[in-house]
């Protein structure tokens, strides 16, 4: 039922979107409900199967790891420093290649990047699927989003455990944590729950991983105290540089007594609110 067409080796997925990674990550994002979520490349192999039954020995073949589903809450601002690493270590060929397996598919998501640019700096465009609106918006880099994946990200694999756990700081991320859910398992809940309402997975090339060689400048939300210019402050628990306010209107927040000598010009300490 799910596939209908068979890339032709399982390295597919180290190349760019892949049917077999759409699925795995659709089964996980729909099982907790989660705005997106993502699995790696290496993770998902295979030639992926015909239109028409599969077997439970059919998802092992494709996941061949007991990895069981796991979720985070993450920022923008976390999802975008997650896939400026992913693309920069993405080999984008139908091959393997070392490190290429931290290539991310992705679910609830579109990730633009560029191939021609240093591997520094090739993530273009994170955009977020909005359900209600049946539209891609851009990702918002304060705004937290739940996200789904396996536990190998959560827990073993280098530097996703990280960047999926103790790089988790800003006010409002919940660092991952790991169910009982095999993936497997919540891929065939997923597929029969489709087949239950009669609906047939979409196993095509949607448009979730992008090259676009055209856009030549990179993502760069990395800010730092020092980075912020006089017209900002530095907020550590949001890792942002924020706008001042506007000083147009001053207001102040108690009486205030002038006291000093007379007929001498000095400054007068106060205390005022923006």
């Amino acid at each position: 039922m799910p596939l209908a067409t068979k890339p032709p080796d399982e390295y597919h997925c180290f190349a760019g979107e892949c049917p077999i990674g759409n699925l795995f990550t659709d089964a996980a994002r729909w099982k907790v409900q989660a705005d997106v979520a993502i699995i790696n490349a290496g993770g998902v192999r295979g030639p992926g199967w015909d239109a028409g039954e599969i077997h439970v020995s059919d998802m092992w073949a494709a996941l061949p790891f007991a990895n069981m589903l796991c979720e985070a809450t993450v920022s923008g601002l976390s999802l975008v420093r997650l896939f400026n690493y992913s693309t920069s270590m993405a080999a984008y060929e139908n091959r393997y290649v070392q490190d290429a397996d931290r290539f991310m598919q992705v679910s609830g998501m579109r990730v633009t990047y560029n191939t021609k640019l240093p591997s520094s700096g090739r993530l273009i465009a994170v955009d977020i699927w909005d359900d209600e609106k049946q539209e891609y918006a851009p990702v918002e880099r304060l705004k937290l989003y739940k996200l789904a994946t396996s536990s190998w990200e959560c827990s073993g694999f280098y530097p996703f455990n990280e960047l999926l756990g103790a790089n988790l700081t800003m006010e409002g991320e919940i660092p991952a944590s790991t169910t009982e859910e095999l993936m497997q398992d919540v891929v065939g809940q997923y597929l029969a729950q489709l087949n239950t309402d009669g609906i047939s997975y979409n196993a095509s090339i949607q448009g979730r991983l992008v090259n676009n060689t055209d856009a030549l400048e990179p993502m760069d939300w990395d800010q730092t105290e020092s980075s912020c210019s006089s017209r900002t402050y530095w907020v550590q628990k949001l890792l942002t540089c924020m706008d001042c306010p506007s000083t147009e209107k001053v207001e102040f927040n108690q009486d205030i007594t002038l006291a000093g000598e007379s007929n001498v010009d000095q400054p007068v300490p106060f205390e005022a609110t923006l």
